[in-house]
């Protein structure tokens, strides 16, 4: 799971460095080459992330270059968009813009997820809808973990550090939620730094 983390992450960074969203990130949306390497796929609801007057964050963010971009629907681009177990909740709940990157940053919250559990954390036609959800957005993944842990088709037991990162990358508020340098600095990130920095 850490090295494909390592690998996605990696590519997200290069898209967003690029000022490229994918809008659609997702295990489906991810190949495993003859190489072993994660490699990002399926750029059609790709959007580039022209910068609006508003800074998203305020600069004092430690991803201080992310910028909101209009939600509303533009040519050739949907806005709401991507598959509904991977949306983050600002797709589902428009308010007129959103965190274009933020929202990647969602979606590879949830491919974490089931790297470390096998499960989705919740049926993936749902979306914001359910208990399960209710847990992540009342900030209470651990509960969520818990859980499935102790219920009738336990998932593996996940970590304290790997709890806590995926509750950072769940985050619904998009401006509270980790950016990829955080992600970087994270313990878990550290702690499997062998792995997620390998080639």
């Amino acid at each position: 799971a850490a090295t494909y983390m390592g690998q996605l992450v990696r590519g997200l960074e290069r898209l967003h460095a690029m000022g490229l969203m994918h809008h659609d990130i997702s295990l489906e949306n991810t190949l495993v080459d003859a190489h072993s390497r994660a490699i990002i796929i399926d750029f059609g609801m790709a959007v580039k992330a022209i910068p609006t007057a508003t800074d998203f964050f305020d600069g004092h963010h430690a991803g201080g270059s992310y910028h909101a971009v209009p939600l509303a629907a533009r040519q050739n681009w949907p806005g709401k968009c991507g598959k509904p177990m991977y949306m983050a909740p600002e797709l589902w709940y428009p308010q007129g813009s959103f965190d274009a990157f933020a929202a990647d940053v969602w979606a590879l919250g949830i491919m974490l997820f089931m790297l470390l559990t096998g499960a989705p954390p919740w049926e993936p036609t749902w979306g914001p809808e359910g208990a399960a959800y209710n847990h992540v957005k009342d900030g209470n993944l651990h509960g969520l973990l818990l859980a499935y842990e102790n219920g009738p088709n336990p998932i593996p037991r996940v970590s304290e550090n790997a709890k806590d990162l995926l509750q950072r990358l769940l985050t619904v508020d998009p401006r509270q939620r980790m950016t990829l340098p955080e992600l970087r600095a994270h313990a878990w990130w550290q702690q499997y730094a062998q792995y997620v920095n390998a080639a």
